[in-house]
């Protein structure tokens, strides 16, 4: 459903609650197709832990030990959701950013991966991630169920966090973009085969050949 207002949406809520899981777009969309390049505007950045991830043998630690990840993060969330089987948070901005040479779409994906490091949090970085509505059902599928999970409701735990700017994330942002690019100069030089006059002789043959 693409709704226009927040009337729409939560009547689509009430439509379906209890009767399939529930979602919502993190950020809005400009047209009516779920994918990255109909998000022109963004509200603020996220985060996904799923308790298995943590501790598969044991779902109280497992649920503590997440909930410790976010309270050290140094960079308190806005909004912190139990979603039923993991916690999910979003660091709201001020005001929506747009999509721009100042911020482009890869800047604000690379802070929810800067987020996602230090949390151990799930891949969930993409500006087209939908996540769980609070108040609703969390009705796992097959895959959950055998993993133990049963029907449980995803609650707000808290929704009083401060508000930010995409600058507040910059570090956060930095240290992503660089873990994603491969450091070649770290790798050691492969040593010549030829010895320095042949590997002139061959520069200048090929700059002659150049003009």
């Amino acid at each position: 459903r693409f709704c226009r207002s927040h009337e729409e949406a939560l009547a689509c809520v009430r439509e379906h609650a209890g009767k399939a899981n529930l979602y919502v777009g993190a950020s809005p969309r400009s047209r009516r197709i779920g994918k990255r390049e109909a998000v022109t505007i963004v509200t603020g950045a996220w985060a996904d832990i799923d308790f298995h991830q943590v501790n598969q043998s044991d779902r109280v630690q497992a649920e503590r030990t997440s909930r410790e990840l976010f309270d050290r993060f140094p960079i308190r969330p806005t909004i912190l959701v139990h979603s039923g089987n993991g916690f999910q948070a979003w660091w709201l901005f001020v005001r929506p950013y747009a999509v721009s040479k100042a911020f482009p779409v890869d800047y604000f994906e690379s802070i929810n991966r800067g987020i996602a490091r230090p949390v151990h949090g799930d891949a969930v970085h993409d500006l087209a991630r939908v996540l769980r509505v609070p108040g609703t059902m969390n009705l796992p599928d097959a895959r959950k169920r055998a993993r133990g999970c049963v029907p449980v409701m995803a609650r707000l735990v808290h929704a009083d966090g401060p508000t930010y700017t995409p600058e507040d994330f910059a570090a956060l942002a930095v240290t992503a973009a660089k873990a994603e690019c491969p450091h070649h100069h770290t790798a050691p030089l492969a040593q010549p085969t030829q010895d320095d006059t042949e590997i002139l002789d061959a520069f200048t043959r090929l700059l002659a050949g150049l003009g």
